[in-house]
């Protein structure tokens, strides 16, 4: 009979992970709430939480569940699979500087939802016009769409009081490296904007705006917004922007559930092209943008994801 001590180490192993927790650099709270939806395919599940002490208020956010959210150790809980809408859990949510999840996920009871509201289709696709609507940036200076005209330009939506690191934060990042790659291609520099803009109407005025871009924005020697600003608008302004792309955000408890679109416009204002979600390649971008223009890509350009560090 062969020893059982690789056995015995693996347990031993095993036993170490559990007393000591994963090594993954993430910060860990107690969360509690009701899942609102889920999608199996890409592991998400929305939740309408209680106060995460510590670290954000009562509100209805997205969360990921990854697969090895269910493994040995503190990641033991229910996978993805399992869950339901209308299911009430307890689970650990754990952050790190670049993503968060949820593990060791409990389902404590089960209440009927409501019904869902209706979304309207979505307008929007390439090849037509953007729609325009008024917006006042960073500045308090007005600005639409149409100042735009002659140059191509990419939009993005954003909310400042945005907790999650992969959402908003992603996208911003994004955003930045995609400025970098633009300022090291002189056929974009002077050709190019970009524009990010908040569907929180009611929080993010422009002074909230200029001091959350300026930790993203460079000053490349003409003002640090003189390329990418950051605006808002109306409350009707912004919801008839975002019905126009398929933008969907709801307001709960002073917070916002939303998903994420990000908008490539020629110099003509027509769209030429819809880049989904917040983990979209700035060589993505950068490819639309030089179709916008009618500029081909250098023969060497390094370009960044949106989760790449500055």
């Amino acid at each position: 009979m062969r020893p059982a001590f690789p056995t015995l180490r693996v347990l031993a192993s095993a036993l170490l992970v559990l007393a000591c927790g994963p090594k993954d650099g993430a910060t860990r709270y107690p969360i509690t709430g009701k899942i609102e939806s889920l999608d199996i395919l890409d592991r998400e599940v929305t939740v309408a939480h209680e106060p995460i002490e510590g670290y954000m208020p009562a509100m209805t956010m997205p969360f990921k569940m990854p697969k090895d959210a269910s493994l040995l150790g503190r990641f033991r809980g229910l996978p993805i699979e399992r869950l339901r809408r209308g299911d009430v859990i307890a689970a650990t949510l754990a952050v790190t500087n670049d993503r968060s999840w949820l593990e060791n996920v409990k389902v404590l009871r089960y209440e009927a939802p409501p019904e869902l509201p209706v979304r309207p289709p979505k307008q929007s696709k390439p090849g037509l016009p953007l729609v325009d609507v008024p917006l006042v940036d960073q500045d308090a200076k007005p600005l639409r769409f149409a100042d735009y005209k002659g140059r191509a330009f990419a939009i993005t939506f954003i909310y400042t009081r945005c907790p999650l690191p992969e959402f908003c934060p992603r996208t911003m990042k994004g955003f930045a490296a995609l400025d970098d790659a633009i300022e090291a291609e002189p056929a974009l520099r002077d050709r190019t904007r970009l524009l990010s803009i908040s569907f929180d109407t009611e929080f993010d005025k422009p002074e909230v705006l200029k001091a959350f871009g300026s930790a993203y924005v460079t000053d490349r020697g003409q003002g640090p917004f003189a390329r990418w600003r950051l605006a808002s608008g109306t409350a009707a302004d912004i919801e008839r922007l975002a019905t126009f792309l398929g933008l969907v955000f709801y307001k709960e408890d002073g917070s916002f559930t939303h998903s994420m679109i990000t908008v490539i416009v020629g110099p003509d204002g027509k769209i030429v092209r819809e880049l989904d979600g917040p983990e979209w390649e700035v060589a993505d971008a950068l490819d639309a943008l030089r179709e916008a223009l009618g500029v081909k890509k250098p023969q060497a350009t390094a370009a960044a994801s949106p989760g790449a560090a500055r």
